[in-house]
């Protein structure tokens, strides 16, 4: 089997056999984002990872409204403390357990109040929620109740709560621990709300103008809009067939890539983020293949442009240099 060759340009050719280079937003980690968007240490680097983390978690997304993420966001604590409280058995537990538990409950009537802005399947779900809560609650509103429930309310009220969280957008998803530099997709405009509705609970509001316009500026550009922009169907395995070798070609394959015409404020970005994510890739590889490596040569062509030494105090250059000597 002859060797697969593949060419990736910013401007493709299908008559030369050119494909469009792609190197989605959702792809970047932290780093390099935050090299990026040439963010401050003190407040909006802070924010900008945090803001990452939530956006790969799927807590935000902008198609929805605000009151129905904040709303969604509450309800996975809910399920989650729910799961918790059930696992240690205190809402049958010995006093002051069973009470604190009861107390959790009152606390909460206040956060299930609907909204306008809800649909009729959200607010049926919370209605049905807050009934179970309020039942629960008003059994106990009396001179010397008894605060043990029985495992059978419990289990309804987990039910209930995952209801409401899944008619909210919820999924168990949720409740997994994603890091801020899982590859999972998301847009500009995703990456963009997150950072605004982090910043309010972060208290870091203030902060955060200069960093959003940069992104939104440097992200308007013609060229960064097609490299940086995802297909529907392209994933990370995807990503990695079309860029190192794809599955089944043995003898290998060749991939060049021309970075001439990407924009000079982020190639070393771009760059950075292939030669990371297919260094991550071969290690990943090894790992899965109980130590079997697959051969890969990575050729930079003048490559001083990209790793080069730069003063301690920097700035922005030295964090592009951190990101990039760290590949």
């Amino acid at each position: 089997m002859l060797k697969m060759h593949v060419f990736f340009a910013v401007e493709p050719d299908e008559k030369k056999g050119i494909r469009q280079l792609r190197v989605p937003l959702w792809l970047w980690n932290s780093a390099e984002w935050c090299a990026f968007t040439e963010a401050s240490s003190k407040a909006q680097r802070p924010t900008l990872i945090q803001a990452l983390r939530s956006i790969r978690n799927g807590e935000i997304r902008s198609a929805e409204s605000m009151a129905g993420h904040h709303m969604r966001g509450f309800l996975r604590t809910v399920v989650a403390t729910l799961r918790t409280e059930r696992a240690q058995g205190n809402p049958w537990g010995p006093f002051p357990k069973n009470k604190s538990f009861i107390e959790k409950l009152r606390k909460w009537q206040k956060g299930l109040l609907p909204d306008d802005d809800y649909s009729e399947l959200e607010k049926e779900s919370l209605f049905l929620l807050m009934r179970k809560v309020d039942e629960l609650v008003q059994e106990r509103e009396c001179n010397y109740p008894v605060w043990d429930c029985e495992r059978q309310e419990v289990d309804d009220l987990v039910k209930l709560a995952s209801s409401a969280h899944s008619a909210f957008g919820g999924s168990e998803k949720d409740f997994l621990l994603v890091d801020a530099d899982t590859p999972l997709p998301f847009s500009v405009d995703d990456l963009v709300l997150s950072i605004e509705a982090n910043s309010e609970l972060m208290g870091t509001q203030d902060y955060i103008d200069t960093m959003i316009l940069r992104i939104r500026t440097l992200l308007a550009n013609s060229r960064m809009k097609t490299i940086t922009s995802s297909e529907d169907d392209l994933t990370l395995e995807k990503w990695l067939e079309d860029y190192i070798c794809p599955s089944g070609y043995y003898n290998g394959a060749v991939t060049v890539i021309d970075l001439s015409l990407v924009p000079p404020e982020v190639i070393h970005i771009v760059a950075a983020v292939i030669a990371r994510t297919t260094l991550e890739a071969l290690q990943r590889h090894r790992t899965l293949r109980d130590g079997k490596t697959l051969p890969t040569v990575l050729i930079m062509e003048e490559a001083h442009t990209f790793v080069r030494k730069y003063a301690a105090d920097g700035g922005a250059n030295v964090r592009i240099f951190h990101v990039y000597s760290g590949v």
